[in-house]
């Protein structure tokens, strides 16, 4: 019998393949938290202040919640025209 023709059970489950947790939530985590971490940073830089020193983070922090929530909002677009 030859073999091109052949479909294993595996090939006609109706499921899905299991993705971890760590690839569905884990890397957009990570990646979102390097994102806040270096609008922070440029928020600080922006200030004036060393960005170099972690207690001037703090001048950084406004600029960083507002660049994060204008960009949420954008890609949360992105997400809900791609459902409708």
């Amino acid at each position: 019998m030859d073999s091109t023709y052949y479909t294993s059970p595996e090939e006609l489950s109706p499921l899905p393949p299991r993705i971890s947790y760590l690839k569905l939530y884990g890397i957009p985590l990570l990646l979102f938290l390097i994102t806040f971490v270096t609008t922070t940073i440029a928020g600080t830089s922006w200030a004036g202040k060393s960005y170099w020193e972690i207690t001037n983070w703090q001048y950084g922090i406004t600029y960083s919640l507002l660049l994060m929530a204008f960009l949420s909002a954008h890609e949360f677009g992105h997400y809900f025209a791609s459902l409708y």
